[in-house]
């Protein structure tokens, strides 16, 4: 009986003890279910807030794909509408594409024979249009007075079609890639001096001028600084002269051919640095007809440029030299109511040295240049024109540059042919390129 009441004693002690420590913690487990509560409020809000901002996330997603799709389609409208009006332009003739240039002279010529001192004009239009990136047309007219009229020649008209970066095919009618200076240098505010070399001169050269057919050019590199250039053609070649005072000799830019064959030639240039080239010329023609059908010519061509802009000099220097060779086949000519025949082979050459002191420091003198050329032509005997001539030319200039374009020059030729009069020209030139 006394084990039991100890038993209820202790029991109701334990009872005691934990309603006491359950009293104790309540106020903590309550305080504890109000931050369990208000973190699941806090994080029911953030998820609440996550959802709108993947909400707003999504539109803005959304515009910004409305906006670039836009965005590309107005592009691709801009460029249509540009690739259009590109076509419209290269399809409309003498619009943006189209440019004019060229050059135009005056001059003064007084030979010392008694002939008369003269002045005249000359104005050379050049035309330029551009069909579209590869395709391009160039034209020239030459007007000069000749007495009171005004006489017009077209000095060439060509397409042109620009294969890649080396090559260009063209056809018409193109001043021949016969050495440098027909083709180079012949406009009047590019030739240093008033006058022409003897053998590309417009009467009386032995060189070829112009002339109509197609042509291959182009150019490529070689090694370091070192390029080279070449030119090809197809053309109607000369024509043989094989009666009067001027048989034997070949006539040059024929618009229609004599026969059904065609000149043949070329020229290579070499250009070990920007400032040297040399160049070799070749042109194979047959120049007869009806009893002359089997005659040929060829013609050989050498050239050398070297310009160099000197410190050491205090300027530019600048050397040229063109040699130029003619082998006709034998033929029997008739003239002044006789037959004759002659070793038909022509031979002729210039050099020409320029300087111009552009680092000096007086000004007038920078746009100062002098200018020697000497011309050797050597022409066949037993010709009725004159024959057996060894004709030299010395030629003095003096020029003044206003502008790169606009040069103002004196001149003074001076003939010594052999077995002939010599007459000695003074000549006064202002052109302008345009």
């Amino acid at each position: 009986m006394q084990d039991l009441k100890k038993r209820n004693l202790a029991n109701r002690f334990i009872s005691f003890l934990v309603f006491a420590f359950l009293f104790g913690s309540l106020p903590s487990l309550l305080h504890a279910q109000e931050d369990v509560r208000a973190l699941k409020e806090e994080i029911r809000r953030m998820r609440e807030e996550s959802e709108r901002q993947q909400q707003r996330m999504q539109a803005l997603e959304e515009k910004l794909k409305k906006i670039e799709a836009k965005s590309v389609e107005d592009t691709e409208a801009k460029q249509k509408v540009a690739e259009l009006e590109k076509k419209v332009e290269g399809l409309s003739p003498g619009f943006a594409n189209f440019l004019v240039t060229g050059y135009g002279q005056a001059n003064y010529n007084d030979g010392s024979l008694g002939s008369y001192s003269n002045w005249n004009a000359g104005f050379n239009p050049v035309f330029l249009w551009s069909l579209d990136e590869k395709l391009f047309f160039e034209a020239e007219l030459e007007f000069e007075l000749d007495e009171r009229e005004t006489e017009t020649n077209l000095e060439y008209a060509q397409l042109h079609w620009l294969v890649n970066d080396y090559i260009t095919i063209g056809a018409g009618k193109f001043l021949m890639p016969f050495g440098q200076f027909q083709e180079r240098l012949h406009p009047t505010w590019i030739n240093k001096l008033p006058s022409a070399p003897i053998p590309f001169a417009h009467h009386g050269g032995i060189a070829p001028l112009a002339d109509f057919g197609a042509q291959v050019r182009g150019g490529v590199p070689l090694f370091g600084e070192a390029k080279a250039n070449f030119a090809l053609y197809l053309t109607n070649g000369p024509e043989l002269l094989t009666s009067g005072h001027h048989a034997g000799e070949l006539r040059f830019g024929n618009a229609s051919d004599n026969n059904n064959n065609k000149a043949v030639g070329g020229r290579i240039g070499f250009l070990p640095v920007p400032e040297l080239e040399v160049g070799l010329s070749y042109m194979h023609a047959r120049v007869g007809s009806g009893s002359y059908r089997n005659v040929d010519a060829d013609l050989f061509g050498a050239d050398l440029s070297y310009i160099r802009d000197s410190r050491l000099l205090r300027g530019i220097f600048d050397l040229r030299f063109e040699y130029i060779q003619q082998w006709i086949d034998d033929a029997i000519y008739t003239g002044d109511g006789q037959t004759f025949n002659f070793n038909n082979s022509k031979t002729g050459w210039y050099t020409q040295v320029a300087y111009r002191p552009s680092r000096v420091d007086i000004p007038i003198l920078r746009d100062l240049e002098g200018i020697f050329r000497y011309t050797n032509v050597k022409w066949p005997s037993a010709t009725r024109w004159g024959g057996g001539v060894d004709q030299q030319q010395y030629a003095l200039g003096l020029s003044y540059w206003f502008k790169p374009n606009a040069v103002f020059k004196l001149g003074y030729d001076i003939a010594d042919n052999e077995g002939s009069d010599d007459e000695n020209f003074f000549r006064i030139q202002f052109s302008y390129g345009f």
